[in-house]
């Protein structure tokens, strides 16, 4: 399994979209752990942005592989080191696939998509404090 590198040396953006159909159509719990695997050593070479994209796709592969297995999946790669993420750039990710999800026509990208801006959506709400201050105002987290 291999996930093809952009032009300027780390995942490039439709590659990342790819790897989200690829998710949703063939996944297993043992495809599942290559492509955290993959995914990881990846995002070690990417940019900042695709680097935050990157692990979080891994977190959705292990989500998928677990759905799939019906179980934890111990053995799947952890999520190590921490997701490196500031509310800032998991806010911009979450524009990002806004966008991408506003120009795609097929309904299981659209919901994929909309799933990882959910997910940099709760990493933005924790990381900002916008989640405690939505809970103190009577609203439930994204």
């Amino acid at each position: 399994l291999t996930v093809p590198l952009s032009t300027t040396g780390g995942i490039g953006s439709e590659v990342l979209q790819d790897v989200l159909v690829d998710l949703a159509e063939h996944v297993t719990a043992r495809r599942a752990a290559q492509l955290v695997s993959v995914l990881h050593a990846e995002a070690a070479r990417s940019t900042a942005r695709n680097q935050l994209e990157a692990f979080l796709l891994s977190d959705h592969a292990v989500a998928l592989g677990a759905r799939v297995a019906r179980d934890r999946l111990p053995d799947l790669v952890p999520l190590e080191p921490p997701l490196p993420v500031n509310a800032e750039q998991a806010l911009r990710s979450a524009r990002w696939w806004q966008a991408r999800m506003a120009s795609e026509s097929t309904p299981r990208r659209r919901a994929l998509m909309r799933d990882v801006q959910r997910h940099c959506l709760r990493i933005w709400a924790s990381a900002s404090g916008a989640g405690a201050a939505l809970a103190a105002d009577g609203h439930r987290p994204a």
